[in-house]
């Protein structure tokens, strides 16, 4: 499987056969990719940063709603879940989105706006890669980033809704979430294969574009 990162949420997953693309955005200051095509778009809530299906070319499924689905390779479990810490009042739903393939899972938290109570992270099970928003004032902060880390336990920390150059959403930079961790591993290129990652010990990847 190749794992691709676009900036703020957005991702490709890759196997041989089938593509997934999460989160598309429209313009937050990010070079809009060209050219992309997939068989599924997730969209983990109706907002224009992440829900930007027109980017993607081709006849794909769009995948908007809780549920399970069969695509391909891949078997797409959506869990519903809040933008905010009321249950939605602020900032409405969220969906999480449990993407299996390649006897390999991972998770992707959307807009997540609260932590997961133990009953949900128990009906997820286990989970090797975990894309988690870090950024703040629309999600989950560093802080509440690395305690939801303790209550999955992932292999694997990619994370994603951060403030980088370009970006005009106001979110935090990574540093803070970063100084929680030792094994920082930087990717000096958008997109990396399962075989290059270490699942030894829980390391973060961070996609340099």
């Amino acid at each position: 499987m190749k794992i691709e990162y676009f900036y703020h949420s957005m991702w490709r997953l890759e196997t041989e056969t089938t593509s997934i693309v999460l989160d598309p955005y429209e313009d937050i200051g990010y070079p809009l990719p060209q050219g992309l095509t997939a068989d599924a778009v997730c969209s983990s809530h109706d907002h224009f940063d992440h829900n930007n299906f027109s980017l993607i070319n081709g006849d794909f499924v769009k995948i908007k709603t809780i549920g399970v689905y069969k695509v391909g390779d891949f078997v797409i479990r959506g869990y519903q879940t809040y933008h905010d810490k009321e249950k939605g009042a602020l900032r409405g739903e969220n969906i999480i989105f449990k993407l299996s393939a390649n006897n390999i899972n991972i998770l992707h938290l959307g807009d997540l706006g609260h932590l997961l109570d133990d009953d949900l992270i128990k009906e997820i099970g286990m989970i090797d890669i975990l894309m988690i928003p870090i950024g703040g004032t629309y999600t989950i902060d560093s802080k509440e980033a690395k305690q939801l880390v303790k209550m999955i336990k992932p292999r694997i920390l990619m994370p994603m809704h951060y403030q980088t150059k370009g970006g005009k959403v106001d979110i935090s930079n990574p540093q803070e979430f970063c100084s929680f961790y030792e094994n920082i591993i930087k990717v000096p290129k958008n997109h990396i294969k399962l075989d290059e990652l270490d699942f030894s010990k829980l390391n973060v990847y961070f996609f340099e574009g």
